[in-house]
């Protein structure tokens, strides 16, 4: 939408026009609803703020609806959209672009015919790694939204080495039904935060055994 002029807006600040003018404009995202001809949430995002996927997946989570088909266009083709409307409950009908385009469909094994009709399981994991990719998953850039996969903490952390020792022993000892990225995601459940430049280090001591006499009469 285009709105006043105002060079002095950075957040409504597009572009120069084809004649040469400065343009200010507001990005309008919106659900309608077709059976009923209304619309049924609306979001105004500024010009530099515009992001049309992080709109979508906001209405979706605020919405009250039950029973919803969603039906976008290619432009919504986003896994973080398709998350997001599974976990609401909706069924959704997004057009992706041709297998042969640098679209989500050029990254799966589909069938060389021009129509057909398949299920395709995707799991994504930040890590990868040749175990990663033997294991069956796929890999999520951390610079690619996913709301649903923690990215890489900007706090260091180490390893807690006696549960990590824990976990390996008793993956080696195959006592649990364990595959290696389960591994890794147990080993990151515990571990410790690293303070660059503490001053008073932790100070662990170690704990003597204390004997005890226990009589059975």
């Amino acid at each position: 939408m285009t709105i006043a002029t105002n060079q002095k807006d950075p957040e409504t600040f597009w572009e120069r026009n084809q004649h040469g003018s400065i343009v200010n404009k507001l990005h309008l995202n919106a659900f309608y609803d077709v059976l009923n001809r209304i619309y049924t949430d609306v979001l105004v995002q500024t010009a530099a703020d515009c992001n049309e996927f992080r709109a979508c997946a906001t209405m979706i989570d605020r919405s009250k609806l039950e029973n919803v088909i969603l039906v976008v266009d290619r432009g919504y083709e986003n896994y973080n959209i398709f998350a997001h409307a599974i976990e609401k409950g909706w069924k959704f009908a997004i057009r992706v672009k041709d297998k042969n385009s640098n679209g989500i469909a050029s990254g799966l094994n589909l069938p060389p015919n021009d129509e057909f009709d398949i299920d395709i399981t995707q799991i994504f994991w930040r890590i990868n790694t040749k175990t990663t990719k033997n294991a069956g998953y796929k890999w999520m850039p951390v610079n690619q939204v996913f709301d649903y996969l923690q990215r890489k903490s900007d706090k260091t952390k180490q390893v807690n080495f006696t549960i990590a020792i824990y976990i390996c022993r008793e993956y080696l000892r195959n006592k649990r039904n364990l595959s290696p990225p389960d591994v890794i995601n147990l080993i990151e459940k515990h571990v410790l935060p690293v303070r660059p430049g503490r001053k008073d280090p932790r100070k662990v001591n170690p704990q003597a055994a204390v004997s005890f006499l226990y009589r059975v009469a």
